[in-house]
């Protein structure tokens, strides 16, 4: 059984079978890394009856947001709080509020520390990396504002360069460059995915910027670290093509939108994907006709994009909200690397009102919220830019004391965070 199908079964109220006498009982599934051995591209079909069950409600058991332990939910989560914390901590450094800003960073650190992980695995490592990188940020700050402070632990070369000039040192190149050869498609399975992660986890955090937003925009690749190390801005391809908006989208669009680390989409679509001639030849037209407007007119873009839109919500399948969701994705990443922030982020809310389907990925309300706030800082409305990220940090915080409480009381069923609109997209 390929991921999604347990993922979309464990997501609907007939998966669950509660008793009064003892905790839920979950019908036997073909989970978890090792059942999903040699699958790359497990095909997602045009319907399943699943989706129309998915509710903005908090899910009972793990498996409906692709992970066996609510720990490995907690770890997805922890980013999310990460992004949005670092982004706060930026306005505040770039508005002249120093002591706001390393404040962020300690806090972050701390929150993330008392956070309780029940057995040693990937989420304890992923928050051992994001306590390093707060602890590392908030040093290198304080360093500027010169205050006295310990040299912190450094998670690679470019980190270590930026403790450096932090201090006032000329930075010296060590020349060791440990993500190079490095594939963010280079995995045979979900278990190579997951070891995947991992590193890019960490090669990703050892070069963020704690005080600019100079995150990419699309995926984190190893070309990311390159820049950093030479420290030069990264250079991004200025044309749109048929795999930029015709591939499956990941479900966490930090990654394949905003610049987070993690591998690429695992999976292909039955209907509209790369591989039918018809919507590819169709693709590789909106792409040529997008990529002469995203330079020379960023509002022509937006409205091509919606116009595309509406033509993939003709169709009448469900998967076509994945076609939709990688649309928006890729117009959005598109015009911020052309620096067109506020047309981007009229594309980026063209995901509202959230999609049933939406609802399988842990926090989707707080990714949102978290890019819509970059954008508006990216902007210049910082004031918005504030509210919306605030309220991405305290999703994200909600959905950690969800996990907490579910991990607690298993037969409880908690209300998501957020719930949105009632009159979501029909799938």
């Amino acid at each position: 059984m390929v991921l999604w199908l347990w993922i979309l079964a464990c997501g609907s109220p007939e998966a669950v079978d509660e008793t009064p006498d003892g905790p839920p009982h979950h019908a036997r599934q073909a989970v978890g890394i090792e059942a999903q051995a040699g699958e790359k591209h497990p095909p997602i079909p045009a319907n399943d009856p699943m989706w129309k069950n998915v509710n903005p409600d908090f899910k009972p058991v793990p498996m409906a947001y692709g992970e066996e332990r609510w720990d490995d939910v907690s770890m997805r989560v922890m980013g999310h709080l990460a992004q949005a914390t670092r982004d706060l901590a930026r306005l505040d450094w770039q508005a002249g509020k120093q002591t706001e800003a390393i404040a962020h960073y300690r806090d972050l650190s701390t929150r993330l520390g008392a956070l309780k992980l029940d057995e040693p695995g990937t989420s304890r490592t992923v928050r051992s990396l994001h306590v390093k990188a707060a602890n590392h940020h908030a040093a290198v700050l304080s360093k500027q504002a010169g205050l006295e402070v310990n040299a912190p632990q450094h998670l690679g070369p470019n980190s270590k360069m930026r403790w450096e000039k932090a201090r006032g040192d000329t930075p010296q190149s060590s020349g060791n460059r440990p993500w190079a050869g490095l594939q963010i498609d280079g995995f045979k399975d979900f278990r190579d995915r997951h070891a995947l992660r991992l590193r890019m986890i960490e090669y990703w955090l050892d070069g963020v910027d704690p005080t600019a937003f100079s995150d990419p925009w699309g995926y984190w690749r190893p070309s990311v670290a390159d820049a950093v190390a030479d420290g030069k801005p990264v250079a991004y391809a200025k044309t749109l093509t048929a795999e930029d908006i015709g591939r499956l989208p990941t479900g966490d669009s930090y990654l394949d939108t905003a610049g987070g680390a993690g591998p690429m989409s695992i999976g292909t679509l039955a209907v509209l994907g790369l591989d039918d001639p018809t919507h590819r030849k169709r693709l590789h037209s909106w792409a040529e006709r997008l990529s002469g407007l995203v330079g020379a007119d960023p509002d022509g873009f937006v409205q091509a994009i919606e116009n595309y839109q509406s033509e993939l919500e003709a169709h009448e399948h469900g998967s076509r909200f994945y076609n939709i969701k990688q649309l928006i994705n890729a117009g959005t990443r598109h015009l911020a690397r052309a620096g067109h922030y506020t047309q981007a982020l009229a594309v980026f809310r063209l995901h509202r009102p959230l999609h049933a389907q939406d609802w399988l990925c842990p926090n989707r309300e707080g990714i949102q919220l978290g890019i819509e706030g970059r954008l508006l800082a990216l902007s210049g409305d910082t004031a918005k830019a504030r509210t919306r990220l605030l309220a991405a940090q305290n999703e994200s915080i909600q959905w950690l004391e969800r996990i907490s409480q579910a991990k607690r009381s298993p037969t409880h069923r908690p209300k998501g965070p957020n719930p949105g609109s009632k009159h979501l997209r029909k799938p």
